[in-house]
């Protein structure tokens, strides 16, 4: 019995493949009559400088702007475990409460896959 629902359903399913086609000619052959041009009739017109230097006005108006701020606690560790810490993360940088320097740190990691650490000046 499930061998000749399997049957059916696979010749259900290429009788659908197979008039699909023919619908598609069918709606493009309508809409072409009906005067719609078709996306290969279509031409683009081109974009005008002085539009373009409004689109890349708005796209220089959004860099730089702050989209979100989040606060959270330091635990005091070592760099180590901040590497650590980092990775399990999956960042590229991590703040921490360093214990070495008694101040919040920054490690990164850097592009050729070694780490860096910011420690601000005291003074």
């Amino acid at each position: 019995a499930r061998a000749a629902q399997r049957h059916r359903r696979q010749h259900q399913c290429k009788g659908q493949a197979i008039q699909a086609p023919a619908v598609i000619q069918h709606d493009i052959g309508q809409r072409k009559t009906a005067g719609q041009a078709s996306i290969r009739d279509t031409v683009a017109e081109p974009i005008s400088d002085a539009a373009i230097d409004e689109m890349e006005a708005e796209e220089d108006a959004d860099l730089g702007r702050l989209v979100r701020t989040k606060r959270f606690t330091m635990k005091p560790m070592d760099v180590d475990e901040a590497i650590e810490q980092m990775e399990l993360l999956g960042h590229d940088f991590y703040l921490f409460q360093n214990v070495e320097e008694a101040i919040p740190s920054v490690l990164y990691r850097r592009r050729d896959g070694s780490y860096g650490l910011l420690i601000p000046k005291g003074g």
